[in-house]
């Protein structure tokens, strides 16, 4: 392949319908993602090779009822967030079903373990407390950094370093996000993902399926193509 002087390039073929499965391939390694049927069957193809490939991935936090999964999916996440950590308000029993078109995230605080998502957001344990910022693991191997927000508040250089790192790596940008502030956010980081909890919430856990919509949908009228 031109421009590419040595090692190998994969392309993973078939089955891609969503974002989320062609972030999955992405995340496996794979160079490039083969579609066909997607965008055979879609009514307007150039809208739908847009969506696949643009980012930020969207992701819902803090589930813990089947019916908010279903609500989130219904918006059109691309990730859905379970908290496994004991500590949380948030916790999840567990990692719900999800459809094929989603990927499902365990969040855990200290060390990982096996929890049957596609992907795992690990803290490190700092005291009684989650560390501010997690990195993302697909089984064993580091894919993303996810990386809070709302520290530009007391540190003015925070938000200028975040979008650097997202320059230079995948960064799911998290903390404090919602509806109002996600498409400011994504215009200034231009992360990989968005990652939104308790500004979606009636209660701790509890999502306002309203909420739900309304950060998806402002998520996507900025949504950026993915280098």
């Amino acid at each position: 392949v031109a421009g590419i002087p040595q090692g190998r390039v994969i392309v993973a073929e078939s089955g891609v319908w969503s974002r989320a499965q062609g972030a999955a391939a992405e995340l496996a390694g794979a160079s490039a993602v083969l579609v066909g049927s997607a965008l055979m069957r879609a009514p307007d193809p150039a809208a739908k090779l847009h969506e696949l490939i643009s980012r930020p991935l969207v992701k819902v936090c803090g589930l813990t009822r089947q019916e908010d999964v279903d609500a989130a999916t219904e918006a059109g996440a691309d990730l859905a967030g379970f908290v496994l950590a004991e500590e949380s308000p948030r916790q999840a029993p567990a990692v719900l079903a999800v459809p094929e078109t989603m990927l499902s995230v365990a969040v855990l605080v200290g060390e990982r373990r096996e929890t049957g998502a596609d992907l795992t957001q690990l803290y490190d344990r700092e005291g009684a407390h989650r560390g501010r910022d997690a990195v993302l693991y697909r089984g064993e191997e580091p894919v993303a950094e996810v990386l809070d927000l709302p520290w530009e508040r007391r540190d003015a250089g925070h938000l200028n370093r975040v979008a650097t790192a997202a320059r230079e790596k995948r960064v799911m940008l998290a903390g404090g996000l919602g509806p109002e502030n996600v498409a400011a956010a994504i215009e200034r980081v231009q992360p990989w993902a968005v990652d939104a909890s308790s500004a979606l919430e009636t209660a701790p856990g509890i999502k306002d399926h309203e909420r739900i919509r309304e950060f998806v949908r402002a998520a996507r009228l900025v949504s950026h193509t993915h280098a």
